[in-house]
């Protein structure tokens, strides 16, 4: 078997773009802002410690799919042949996949409707009518392939103007440096809690798991870089 190129393991990344886009929601740019205008660069130290729990936890989340063969919901299931067991965690996790789903959509959905009447001066109404009518085309009718590629075109794109950003607004390098250092200013208990939760967020590791369970589906001897970049993305 033809060993593969760091340019075709590239290619054959998993789903990381789709779960980053969905860390990337309204509730943390929300919680971000909020921070940064009431506590400038203190906060700094929370997102580092998320971003890097978040890659360890992922990066578990993916191996027990890839390697296991079971995606986070079925080994929890394996915990306990109990039937109560095995309906409490089916309806919780069903319950908490359904209301998670339709909370970020709604999020996300009210954001682009808002930012797509902004760029054109239509009407809220009908943008959010057109944003939701793209977002059901694009399940409907997409591929999983379909979806990753538009993920991680909008994930890149985003990462790239955060960037751009960050560099024109001109920041304060030696707070930013402080920043780093944890530290709790009065009344930034709520905000640090926000920018944790926001990022460390458990369902995404139950979506990325089963994404990695299909697409890494007997191809475990070749998985391993993929997982890592998989998790960094995400």
């Amino acid at each position: 078997m033809r060993k593969k190129s760091f340019i075709d393991k590239l290619k054959n990344m998993g789903p990381a773009a789709i779960i980053a886009s969905a860390f990337i929601g309204p509730g943390t740019i929300t919680t971000s802002t909020i921070s940064g205008t009431n506590f400038q660069y203190a906060m700094l130290w929370a997102v580092i410690f998320s971003g890097i729990a978040s890659i360890i936890l992922m990066d578990i989340s993916s191996r027990i799919a890839a390697y296991g063969g079971h995606s986070v919901i079925e080994t929890t299931l394996g915990m306990s042949e109990s039937k109560a067991w095995k309906g409490f965690v089916t309806w919780f996790m069903g319950l908490a996949i359904l209301f998670t789903g339709l909370g970020f959509m709604a999020g996300n959905e009210i954001g682009a409707a808002n930012g797509l009447a902004d760029l054109t001066s239509l009407p809220v109404s009908v943008t959010g009518l057109v944003v939701g009518l793209i977002a059901m085309a694009t399940v409907v009718f997409g591929t999983p392939k379909l979806l990753e590629l538009v993920c991680q075109f909008f994930v890149v794109a985003m990462g790239v103007l955060f960037i751009i950003t960050m560099f024109l607004s001109n920041p304060d390098w030696g707070s930013v440096a402080k920043g780093v250092i944890p530290s709790l200013p009065e009344g930034s208990l709520v905000n640090c809690m926000g920018l944790i939760g926001t990022t460390i967020i458990a369902i995404n590791l139950v979506y990325h798991s089963m994404g990695c369970q299909e697409k890494y589906k007997g191809d475990e001897g070749t998985a391993t870089l993929n997982l890592t970049q998989d998790s960094m993305s995400s």
